[in-house]
This record gives C-alpha cells, sequence and structure tokens, in this order.
C-alpha cells in the first residue's frame, strides 16, 4: 500500500480530507438510519464503513437482507447466552424446564449456530 501524506497527491488524486459523494436516495436514507441509530457524524460512519470494510456492493439487495439477518440473529443468540451466563443455575434450569440435559445441548446448538452463521458472514463479506 502506497503510504499516505496528509497533504498532497495519492493516485492521481488530490488530497483535502474531504469528499463529495453523490448517493443514490437509498443509499442517502441508508446513510441517514445509520446516523440516527448511532451518536456519530456522517464522516465517523463513513471511516467506520471503510474501515471495517462493510461495503456490500458485490451482493444484491435480497443477499445483503440475508447478510444482515444472519448478523441480527448471531447478536442476538450471543445476548441471550450472555443473559443466560448471568443467571445462577437454579434460574437457568427453569428456564429450561428443570432439564439440565435439554440446556446444555441448547447451548451447543446455539454455540454451532453462533460459529457457522460467523463464517457464512464472513463469506459473504469478502
Amino acid at each position: 500500500m502506497e503510504e499516505v501524506k496528509k497533504t498532497g497527491t495519492y493516485r492521481g488524486h488530490e488530497l483535502t480530507g474531504r469528499l463529495e459523494v453523490r448517493l443514490a436516495m437509498q443509499d442517502e436514507m441508508a446513510l441517514i438510519d445509520l446516523l440516527e441509530d448511532n451518536t456519530k457524524t456522517k464522516s465517523e460512519v463513513v471511516k467506520a464503513l471503510i474501515q471495517n470494510k462493510r461495503l456490500y456492493y458485490h451482493l444484491n439487495e435480497k443477499e445483503q437482507n440475508i447478510y444482515y439477518a444472519l448478523v441480527d440473529l448471531r447478536l442476538g443468540l450471543k445476548r441471550i447466552k450472555s443473559s443466560l451466563h448471568g443467571l445462577d443455575d437454579k434460574q437457568r434450569l427453569k428456564l429450561f424446564n428443570d432439564d439440565p440435559e435439554y440446556m446444555r445441548s441448547w447451548k451447543s446448538v446455539a454455540d454451532q449456530c453462533i460459529e457457522q452463521w460467523g463464517h457464512v458472514i464472513d463469506r459473504l463479506s469478502d
């Protein structure tokens, strides 16, 4: 990767620290949605998207929806597991009908789902 200086040019482009972009209306609305969900500025959101390489233009709309659904499902399952971890054994067992084998089985399947969904998410984001 070429070294980036604070001023000058990079690959024939003048570096100003500012970038003007034109977005389709639906993309601009998506950016506004991102801004409303965060306490970040437009610049911070765009910078985070670039740093995280979350630019999924290679996916069609259906694939993007699947990607985001998997991300949400995986995060939700992690949150449930974390909440369960915070409970004592008696409370946890009560949630699983006092069946320790069912609880162990559920945790095992949840771990497998989290791992597999992570692999699918990684493949979609490549």
